[in-house]
């Protein structure tokens, strides 16, 4: 765990976070898939949790950096925000110390792809431009073949739930945007662009502005 302390965990304060199977925490001791609940805890103590391959229980500095991180940016705790760089570090380990598909992985992609998005708006230069694009396009391509994996391994598609299916859209068409911008020969992101409008049409009115934006994006992709 000596890397993961590079992100420069602090002492905070316990708060009573849902750490269970559905936060996918990993075991790095055995590299483990799941870390399994072995006692739900009172008010005063935390939850035992248990490696289902190893018997591993101390998850102590697991549960502080992931309460960290919600205290930055679920409670909002911190004043400053987090910079792109400590991003990428949360990014980093995160998929280190959890299941890819797990809401703290995907939380942080989401936002540091974000930040790489931002920057592009910002950037003048253009081959710092494309490098922040080509990052954000990996980013979007690895949280893409994050949720790919997980509905493969969902045996009844309808329960992946409605917001899940919107996220998963959205980073598709950011992904098919950024290989516009980076990519001479247009065709692929043009199919994936007609895919996710054709996908997202029956949640969305015609002139919303999402369904207007993929719209726009399609006719100058053609031209």
């Amino acid at each position: 765990e000596d890397g993961i302390r590079d992100i420069g965990v602090t002492g905070v304060q316990t708060c009573a976070l849902p750490i269970s199977k559905s936060t996918g925490i990993r075991c790095l001791d055995c590299k483990s898939s799941l870390v399994i609940r072995m006692d739900e805890g009172t008010a005063h103590t935390r939850p035992v949790y248990s490696c289902e391959e190893c018997g591993k229980t101390d998850f102590e500095y697991t549960h502080r950096l992931l309460e960290n991180f919600e205290d930055h940016i679920v409670n909002e705790r911190y004043k400053a925000p987090l910079s792109m760089d400590e991003m990428n570090k949360y990014y980093q380990t995160l998929k280190k110390i959890c299941c890819t598909d797990s809401w703290y992985v995907q939380e942080a992609g989401e936002l540091l792809l974000q930040y790489y998005l931002d920057k592009l708006t910002t950037q003048n230069d253009i081959v710092q431009k494309e490098q922040a694009a080509w990052r954000a396009l990996k980013v979007a391509e690895e949280l893409l073949d994050h949720s790919s994996n997980s509905s493969h391994e969902t045996k009844d598609a309808s329960t992946v739930s409605t917001s899940t299916f919107l996220r998963t859209q959205q980073l598709r068409y950011k992904a098919a945007k950024l290989r516009l911008f980076l990519i001479p020969d247009p065709r692929q992101s043009i199919q994936e662009l007609e895919n996710v409008l054709a996908s997202l049409s029956p949640y969305f009115s015609k002139d919303h502005d999402l369904v207007v934006g993929l719209k726009a994006c399609l006719a100058n992709a053609m031209m």
